[in-house]
């Protein structure tokens, strides 16, 4: 209690935590995790309606705070830090990360298939209160629709994270998500609402999305963790106006379907409610092993330690790299030189700033393909 007096307002991600509190991923495998139910993207890129576009592009939006359900804290990543993950069944899916900041934390990242691309970058604030953690990122949500070249904005709302100390964890999400497809001016509005005494609005969700004149096109309603739905306006500006669903009977558009696995099909206690999806990201294998550069979250020792469950060498493991890296900072104070990111660049979008993928990653994946084949 007298660690926690001290941390009491303090921005976590700026004090080192026992391994404990952690679990076996890394926040830029949690960037990957966010992005699970990118299938809506497909759907998104296959409508011809912009309206109808936006409404996938903003149920995907919404599917993103799913993974914010779990709330073990990942480790912090190391300065140039990276993560990949790719699925080539799924129409050619890749994703990858790299820590391009650590003063503040910021993590970038970038994801595509062969119908959309999506980018990233997250800068995540938080404020130690008592028994709550506050989280508030910055940084844009972007997707690019490749057919119709339209791209799609979005912002984090407010995170808090309850009964660190006393009771059991859960999270709040809440605060107002503006989609807005830049190509057009259409926007998304929809509430994601706090949560009131006795669980009342916890979870919920609403609002509408607006043709470029104003008018409603849609209605959007549901819970982020359970189910979300949509209803057709009558392109009124109204907001008494009749809608009708989608679908022909109350079919909800979304509905997660990865859910938490038991404990006897985790790795160890410390991956509580990781999901299929989760251990799909933290897999390794010994062909992976021969290809990934030594940056990449898996090949941590930290991570992999706490995965089989040993407390012990996690956190000397993690000691080890704390010190590493400390000593790597102090040697480029002293030199006078900035880590430079490897596969991201800084950029300013409408004022605001950003990091944008310059290239060379998947190439350099595909020389260190080849030289194992040949060895």
């Amino acid at each position: 209690m007298k660690y926690l007096a001290k941390v009491l307002g303090a921005d976590v991600t700026a004090i080192t935590l026992p391994v404990s509190v952690c679990e076996p991923t890394s926040f830029l495998m949690r960037l990957a995790e966010n992005i699970q139910y990118n299938d809506l993207l497909n759907k998104a890129a296959g409508c011809d309606e912009p309206s109808e576009t936006l409404m996938w592009v903003a149920a995907f939006a919404c599917s993103i705070f799913v993974a914010n359900e779990r709330a073990a804290k990942p480790f912090n990543p190391l300065l140039g830090e990276t993560f990949e993950f790719t699925k080539p069944s799924e129409d050619n899916y890749r994703f990858f990360a790299e820590q391009v900041s650590h003063h503040p934390p910021i993590g970038a990242c970038v994801a595509e298939n062969d119908h959309w691309k999506f980018w990233q970058s997250q800068c995540l604030k938080t404020k130690f209160t008592g028994n709550s953690l506050e989280c508030n990122g910055s940084g844009s949500s972007n997707v690019l629709i490749k057919k119709t070249g339209h791209v799609f904005t979005s912002e984090p709302v407010k995170t808090i994270v309850h009964n660190l100390i006393v009771g059991k964890l859960w999270v709040d999400n809440f605060g107002d998500l503006i989609i807005t497809n830049k190509s057009t001016g259409e926007k998304a509005n929809l509430k994601l609402k706090e949560c009131g005494w006795f669980s009342k609005n916890w979870r919920e969700l609403e609002g509408d999305i607006y043709h470029r004149d104003g008018s409603v096109s849609m209605h959007m309603s549901g819970k982020w963790t359970e189910s979300i739905f949509c209803k057709v306006g009558d392109g009124s500006t109204d907001k008494k106006h009749k809608f009708k669903y989608l679908k022909e009977s109350n079919e909800p558009v979304w509905v997660p379907t990865y859910k938490p696995l038991p404990s006897n099909k985790v790795p160890s206690k410390y991956a509580g409610d990781f999901t299929e999806y989760t251990l799909e990201l933290i897999h390794l294998t010994p062909e992976m092993k021969a290809i990934l550069p030594p940056t990449d979250s898996r090949l941590r020792p930290d991570r992999a330690a706490l995965e089989r469950g040993d407390t012990t060498v996690a956190g000397r493991e993690k000691h080890n790299l704390e010190e590493r890296q400390r000593e790597v900072r102090r040697k480029r104070e002293k030199e006078g030189t900035v880590h430079v990111p490897k596969y991201f660049k800084s950029v300013k979008e409408n004022g605001v700033d950003s990091w944008e993928y310059i290239g060379n990653y998947w190439e350099e994946r595909e020389q260190r393909i080849k030289a194992n084949s040949n060895a």
